[in-house]
């Protein structure tokens, strides 16, 4: 025992010991392990809102991941990374949370993954200098309960967390809520036979196409869904058409007589309702149904968004504001469908509506005729009571001629709503802000510089602020300018979103937005101007008491001076009754609200919104988030959009970088590590003389190797030498 002891304490044991200590390590770290996440966005950390998601499930939810193994980058760098994200989501759930990932070279595996609608996705891959295309499973499938969500096609980090926390979210929600509905979700037909003589195709099947849909949707979701089949008469059909914006459809009789048929598929729940995308459709061929396919997956989500608690916001009409049900590109109703799943966008037109008190924001898009005293106050005390209001406000009005030869009239835009907003810190100007950092639009013969179209990069974004944190690469077009005209306290914080470069400039000297008549001007006349801002905290009122027409609308007021019976001029006007007086004007706010001001309301329509993940589109649902206090949604939607670009793009300098990160850190390295070797042999030598002064027998080797270490670095000097001329050879050519 004691020679075994001492041979511990020698340094025979040490190999031993290490191994030993390597292996409890591994042992220790299986069932207890910390990570730690270097990334500057965290994209390898959990935001609170999935925390909360996986640890409060009350049911087993149970994730499955198809995705295919040993694919070429980039696809290799998302799987690793969704295996990452899914060990955090399984350290942060309880014990209702399981995740299994399948090997899919198995056919059985391969067979249950299209069972669960997962489906292959065609990659490019590269092999042996050959560019080919591979099948792949990329996704995932979600279970809780009877209910089933999909991920599919997973070809990206971006917004994975995003992605995973919402379906977890939805799927839990709809559960709970399901359960908790007294009475059944209804899903009506409503079709004329009459329809059936004109050979449309696909009539004869549409009931049980829906039929089949229905029953598969309705295993799914503890059976609440009730069908029926209704063939309106002709005197219902006109209020089934103006109820539920069903596709009404009309025809001559042979005797002359004008008849009207119909086709629709509504969800109903109490006074709630979802139109399922089915009507005739023409094509080249005739008329059919459209919209078969999709049934099961239509009604599906529709009765998520149906059932689900959406939050529901004000949206502000009777003003010439954006149409949220225009098919056209001047429409809003891309903004209507970015955020469906989580908003519902209720119209209020504000000369007959009061702000519901339900209604926590309200949206202004574009209005383009002015605002009466009465309705601008209701917007006012709105914010006054903590509301929150987005303003997206058009300069000028662009009114096309219709002939091609005449050019468009922009006419400015007076709603008076400038008038509260710089009441709020934030000043209107006129005329469009341009910039020499834009979209550019390329033709067969050159590139064209469209000026009025900013392109913020990661520089002109505001990278503390949740709304645009990680983003970049914005859009904005035909942008007013606007200026904060308050400055920060401790009660009110302005934040500039985004801005423009400092080769910008504001101008109202044109005639038509067209990159061959616009000319920038001189240097000094330019400078970065902000597109979008948000500001928090208190406001005062821009009324000093409520228009007189405000309290006779309301019934409370007999025309009569209000402060006449002694109330208190300081909050205002009051609401007169007998010999009293109620004050009810709110001279500054009572609870902190928010505003985002963009002097642009295009970022709403088609021509900037036609994708979801494009950085606009992120940009707008942030905001709307933000505005709404969902601000986790917004850091964790951003995670992995962030991009380390160079901010210089002239042709020498990006060459000769380029070269560098090729050549010269190779080259920088040997250097250093030459350096280093040096210093040690410097050090060794000098240990050595100093204990016997006379001893030399390295001289030589010393000699030798610093003839050698002469050489290596003529060789990197030459490499470096070569690596320059290179590049400037590159950037005469550019």
């Amino acid at each position: 025992m004691k020679n075994f002891i001492k041979w511990l304490k020698s340094p025979k044991s040490d190999f031993l010991l290490f191994v030993i200590v390597i292996i409890l390590i591994n042992l220790v770290g299986q069932n207890a392990f910390f990570r730690i996440d270097l990334t500057e966005s965290k994209a390898y950390s959990l935001s609170d809102a999935s925390r909360r998601a996986v640890s409060t499930l009350d049911k087993p939810l149970a994730v499955k991941v198809f995705f295919t193994s040993n694919l070429n980058a980039p696809y290799n760098n998302v799987e690793q990374y969704l295996k990452d994200i899914l060990t955090e989501y399984k350290g942060a759930a309880n014990k209702y949370f399981s995740c299994e990932f399948f090997d899919m070279e198995n056919a059985e595996n391969q067979k249950l993954a299209r069972e669960y609608g997962i489906n292959q996705v065609q990659i490019q891959e590269v092999n042996n200098n050959e560019i080919g295309f591979k099948a792949a499973y990329m996704g995932a499938a979600f279970i809780y309960g009877d209910s089933i969500e999909i991920l599919d096609g997973i070809t990206s980090e971006e917004s994975l967390e995003y992605n995973i926390t919402t379906k977890i979210t939805k799927m839990v929600t709809t559960a709970d809520v399901l359960s908790a509905l007294q009475d059944d979700v209804t899903l009506t037909l409503y079709t004329t036979p009459a329809l059936s003589k004109f050979n449309i195709s696909g009539f004869n099947q549409i009931e049980q196409s829906v039929i089949n849909a229905y029953s598969a949707v309705n295993k799914k979701n503890q059976d609440k869904i009730s069908f029926r089949r209704v063939e309106p008469t002709d005197e219902e059909i006109s209020d089934y058409v103006q109820k539920y914006g069903i596709q009404s459809i009309g025809w001559t009789e042979k005797d002359g007589s004008q008849k009207q048929g119909v086709i629709g598929l509504v969800l109903e729940h109490g006074d709630t309702f979802r139109l399922i995308p089915l009507e005739m459709a023409q094509s080249l061929f005739g008329y059919a149904i459209a919209g078969l396919d999709e049934l099961e997956d239509n009604i599906a989500e529709n009765l998520k968004s149906l059932v689900s608690k959406s939050v529901e916001i004000g949206y502000i009409t009777g003003h010439g504001e954006r149409d949220l049900l225009g098919s056209d590109y001047e429409s809003a109703a891309s903004f209507q469908t970015l955020i469906e799943d989580t908003y519902t966008l209720k119209t209020l037109e504000l000369s007959e509506d009061n702000i519901p008190a339900s209604i926590s924001t309200i949206v202004i898009n574009g209005p383009k005729t002015a605002y009466t005293d009465e309705e601008l106050y209701k917007i006012d005390q709105f914010l006054m009571r903590g509301g929150n209001i987005m303003f997206m406000i058009d300069p000028y009005e662009v009114t096309e001629s219709g002939n091609y030869y005449s050019m468009p009239q922009y006419n400015p835009i007076d709603t008076g709503l400038k008038r509260l907003l710089e009441k709020y810190g934030v000043s209107l100007g006129e005329g469009y802000v341009f910039d020499e950092q834009c979209y550019d639009y390329y033709t067969n013969s050159e590139k064209l510089p469209m000026y009025w179209v900013p392109l913020v990069k990661d520089s002109g974004v505001n990278k503390t602020h949740p709304a645009t944190k990680n983003m970049g690469n914005l859009l904005f077009v035909q942008n007013g300018p606007l200026t904060v005209t308050r400055e920060n306290s401790s009660d009110f914080t302005a934040a500039l979103l985004a801005s423009t470069t400092s080769k910008a400039w504001t101008s109202t000297d044109f005639y038509v937005l067209n990159p061959n008549y616009i000319t920038p001007p001189d240097s000094s006349e330019r400078k970065a101007e902000p597109l979008a801002v948000i500001l928090e905290g208190n406001f005062q009122s821009a009324f000093d008491k409520a228009p007189e027409a405000a309290l006779t609308a309301e019934g409370e007021d007999d025309g009569t001076d209000a402060n006449a019976n002694g109330a208190s001029s300081e909050t205002g006007t009051a609401e007169s009754t007998g010999e009293l007086a109620v004050s009810a004007h709110l001279s500054s706010s009572i609870q902190k609200g928010k505003i985002f001001v963009c002097a642009s309301s295009y970022i709403t329509t088609p021509q900037l919104i036609n994708d979801a993940t494009q950085p606009i589109s992120i940009f707008v649902r942030n905001v709307t988030d933000y505005m709404n206090g969902a601000e986790e949604l917004c850091t964790m939607r951003t995670k992995g959009l962030s991009e380390n670009s160079l901010t210089t793009v002239k042709g020498t300098l990006v060459t000769f970088m380029q070269i560098f990160n090729q050549y010269g850190l190779a080259v920088l390295i040997i250097i250093i590590a030459l350096i280093i070797w040096r210093v040690r042999v410097a050090r060794r030598r000098a240990i050595r003389l100093t204990y016997n002064a006379d001893d030399t027998r390295d001289d030589d080797n010393i000699r030798v190797a610093e003839q050698n270490a002469k050489k290596l670095a003529e060789e990197a000097e030459k490499a470096a030498t070569k690596a320059k001329k290179l590049a400037n050879r590159k950037g005469d050519a550019d």
